[in-house]
């Protein structure tokens, strides 16, 4: 499952001040836990929902946001070349990262995608606005 709708510099404390249930934890995507919830939001990092009795993992997300391919937390050159590369397919883009690449409307990964995540790199669009 994915949370689709973070922006960037949305910190962790934010998400988690939206969810009912408090018994929520980060992790990275190598799956280390994240403590300091000023951190910002990044594509793949998950959302885990534990039983406060059992440690047991109830549910589990994964952040997802727009033109973050890579997951750094940043919309930059590093996320136009993982899209040139997935169109030239020299290096498709996997799981996650596949929903952060869909920029455009089209359900597609393709020139229109590129094209808009550079118009923000370059300051002439904002993706979350």
């Amino acid at each position: 499952m994915f949370l689709l709708g973070s922006i960037l510099n949305e910190t962790l404390h934010s998400i988690k001040s939206k969810i009912k249930n408090q018994n929520i934890y980060f992790y990275d995507q190598y799956g280390k836990e994240i403590t300091n919830l000023d951190a910002t939001v990044k594509t793949s990092i998950s959302i885990v929902v534990k039983d406060n009795k059992t440690n047991e993992i109830l549910d589990q997300v994964i952040i997802v946001v727009k033109g973050d391919i890579n997951g750094d937390g940043k919309i930059n050159v590093s996320d136009y070349n993982m899209i040139v590369n997935h169109i030239n397919k020299r290096n498709p883009i996997l799981k996650e990262k596949l929903l952060a690449a869909l920029i455009t409307a089209d359900n597609k990964i393709n020139v229109s995608d590129l094209n808009a995540l550079t118009n923000h790199i370059n300051g002439k669009i904002n993706l979350f606005a």
